[in-house]
């Protein structure tokens, strides 16, 4: 404590006493004054300064004193500026107060981290730049596979309709044929007839020759007349023998053509399946491209978003 005094009366004012209760008295000024500067200092206030008029020892010890609790408020008053433009998104501020020791480890650890944080936004940003420019690169591909395949389920769906008029037309020419086969079977029948008439009316010519030569020459007009009917009967027979055999041949090209178009309906079915399940295939495919068109499509509005959101940001980032 430096609150004794020495309470001897000497009237000298230059007496030991004097002196000594007035330095007591200068002593106990700065070591109030230095636990009303602590006591601000726990309540964090920066700002109290010892003010005496002391020189000497007393005042070394003042401006000692005054000018540490100067450089922590300094210091202080910079790591708050830092900290505040970082709560404002701004990365451009420092501890720039020379410091020492425990000081110097804490200013390099806020500018450390500050430069951290600055490196780690500028690469988010960048990154995000960066997946925008993908996200629009892929939605634009994913846009033009999803034409394609559009384009290519219109001409599936083309080639279907084609397929199924080809197997339409082509039972309907196998119909044709068979009727076509129909009626070569019913000429060659009729052929037969007039075949069989023909022979019979030669029979017939030939008995009526025989019956003219008897009847002598009351006969010969009559035997004139046989033998054109012999005769009309003999070319018709050719004739026929002519139809017969143009039928026949029509007959085995209609069954030639017919088992080959019969040939070719399974295959043609075949193909109309397959092209079926292509055109299956490909909306199938075209739907789950235009899901993922829309998805990315969102990722790039979320994307977009981001970067207009960037330039404030990216303001605040130096260089």
């Amino acid at each position: 404590s430096f609150k004794g005094r020495i309470e001897l009366i000497d009237p000298n004012p230059d007496s030991p006493i004097r002196h000594y209760n007035t330095l007591m008295d200068t002593i106990s000024e700065l070591f109030g004054q230095v636990q009303k500067m602590v006591f601000a200092l726990q309540k964090g206030d920066l700002s109290k300064r010892i003010e005496t008029e002391d020189q000497g020892d007393i005042r070394e010890v003042q401006d000692s004193l005054n000018s540490s609790m100067q450089y922590m408020q300094e210091l202080v008053n910079d790591i708050n500026s830092t900290m505040q433009d970082l709560k404002q998104g701004k990365f451009s501020g420092r501890v720039e107060v020379l410091s020492a020791g425990e000081f110097s480890t804490m200013s390099h650890g806020v500018n450390q981290t500050v430069e951290t944080l600055r490196h780690l936004v500028g690469q988010m940003i960048e990154t995000t730049q960066n997946q925008a420019k993908t996200v629009e690169e892929v939605s634009v591909a994913v846009t033009q596979v999803s034409q394609r395949v559009e384009d290519n389920a219109k001409y599936t769906e083309e080639a279907v309709n084609m397929m199924n008029q080809a197997l339409e037309s082509t039972q309907m020419n196998v119909q044709r044929i068979q009727k076509l086969h129909t009626a070569m079977n019913s000429i060659h029948d009729n052929v037969a007839q007039v075949q069989e008439i023909a022979k019979q009316t030669t029979l017939l010519a030939f008995n009526a020759s025989v019956e003219s030569a008897r009847a002598g020459v009351h006969g010969k007009g009559f035997g004139v007349v046989a033998q054109e009917v012999n005769n009309l009967a003999t070319q018709s027979k050719l004739t026929a023998q002519d139809i017969q055999q143009i039928a026949k041949k029509c007959l085995a090209t209609a069954e030639e053509a017919t088992a080959e178009l019969q040939n070719y309906v399974p295959e043609i079915t075949k193909t109309t399946a397959m092209v079926r399940e292509i055109q299956l295939f490909s909306n199938e495919q075209n739907s789950a491209l235009k899901s993922i068109r829309l998805e990315m499509d969102q990722l790039s509005e979320r994307a977009q978003r981001g970067i207009q959101s960037l330039p404030s940001l990216n303001a605040c980032v130096p260089n």
